[in-house]
């Protein structure tokens, strides 16, 4: 595996938030987001939904208990750019439901396949590159509420995957079971379960 520098911690935080947020990026929603669908009115509240994809998703938690970072992803080719090396070959697609509320809130509503890179919280993350304890491809499902569009700071929600991945000490599937919740603090890396049985 080919690596180069690896920035620092606080460019791979900006990244994060800018990557989950980059499908309201008023600049240039359509070039990052393609497949974007009709907004639809919510019969039930006057919130306008809009569906679209978002391939640029990076998730990063970490369980101090554990003492594993999970980093969940679905474009090797944006991940391995920012990071400065070259990653397993994977493009998935995770699925993006807006749902803007009468009074600005928006809900965010994510499911997709993505790879998942389980590696040791103590190297975190300039251990992004090297050889993980385990990774493989898992669904993931999520929801976040912002109190403005755009306005990421104080964000609410949770994600979760399980699934079988390859432990890459021997060869051996293991199971991942993952959930991150996000409390508002902003906190880098989010907390959360990161486990491997």
């Amino acid at each position: 595996m080919k690596t180069r520098s690896i920035p620092t911690t606080f460019a791979l935080a900006a990244v994060v938030w800018v990557s989950i947020a980059c499908s309201e990026s008023p600049t240039e929603p359509l070039a990052l987001n393609e497949a974007v669908l009709e907004p639809a009115l919510d019969p039930g509240g006057g919130a306008m939904v809009v569906r679209l994809t978002d391939d640029g998703f990076l998730l990063p938690t970490a369980d101090l208990q554990s003492g594993l970072v999970s980093v969940h992803y679905n474009s090797a080719a944006f991940v391995g750019g920012f990071l400065g090396c070259e990653l397993p070959p994977f493009e998935g697609v995770v699925d993006l439901q807006l749902v803007n509320g009468p009074t600005g809130k928006v809900k965010r509503l994510f499911s997709g396949s993505v790879w998942v890179r389980v590696v040791a919280l103590a190297g975190f993350p300039f251990n992004l590159c090297g050889e993980p304890i385990a990774e493989g491809t898992v669904d993931i499902h999520g929801v976040d509420h912002l109190v403005a569009p755009g306005v990421f700071e104080g964000a609410r929600g949770s994600f979760a995957s399980n699934g079988m991945i390859t432990r890459n000490a021997d060869g051996s599937d293991v199971r991942l079971h993952h959930t991150t919740k996000l409390d508002g603090s902003g906190g880098f890396p989010p907390t959360g379960t990161v486990r491997l049985n």
